[in-house]
């Protein structure tokens, strides 16, 4: 029956949701965890050039200092985290919703054509048309998407970063942003 099966799409979309939450949470606290190394090697890194500098003359007393550069950086990599987990509940809440029109989607037409009657079958059409182009974009979309997500995340993967999953994650969420999404979804791991 239609009422079964709208259930167990809805408890699969549910284990669905809370497997990824359980991967992106199990993927960024490691990262979270790694923040106070980074900073230290980086700090290394830094002093490391600073004295290869002086070593040629080259004079570092107006330059940046190395540890004023980690601490932005560190405060940066941590307000990215936070941002990432407040639009991922954010995110939840508009998947949530997507999911329910998705559920109602199937009786939408019969709604509509109940309303408007025979006298706008031009609109209904048109209508239909539109909503199955918006389809088979985001369909589109979203294979796209899932297929540049796992080539990032084996690519991280082959490359040690740590987080490989949580990265692989956003980039495939942000794919959905036009123009910045990917240069949003690279942004970290390249930092870390």
């Amino acid at each position: 029956s239609p009422t079964v099966a709208h259930m167990a799409a809805f408890l699969l979309f549910i284990a669905s949701i809370v497997l990824i939450a359980a991967v992106i949470v199990l993927s960024a606290a490691p990262v979270i965890a790694r923040l106070p190394a980074l900073e230290e090697n980086m700090n290394e890194s830094f002093s490391g050039a600073q004295a290869a500098l002086a070593a040629t003359g080259i004079s570092t007393g107006d330059t940046v200092l190395a540890t004023n550069i980690t601490e932005m950086l560190t405060a940066l990599v941590s307000g990215v985290i936070g941002a990432i987990v407040s639009e991922a509940t954010s995110l939840f809440v508009i998947i949530f919703t997507v999911f329910f029109l998705l559920l109602e989607s199937a009786d939408f037409e019969k709604k509509i054509q109940y309303i408007l009657g025979d006298r706008n079958r031009k609109l209904l059409e048109n209508a239909h048309k539109f909503s199955q182009s918006l389809v088979d974009y985001i369909i589109i979309r979203t294979k796209v998407n899932l297929a540049v997500g796992i080539l990032f995340g084996v690519a991280l993967w082959l490359l040690g970063v740590e987080g490989f999953v949580l990265w692989a994650f956003l980039m495939f969420v942000l794919g959905y942003v036009p123009y910045i999404g990917f240069y949003l979804a690279i942004l970290p791991p390249v930092m870390i």
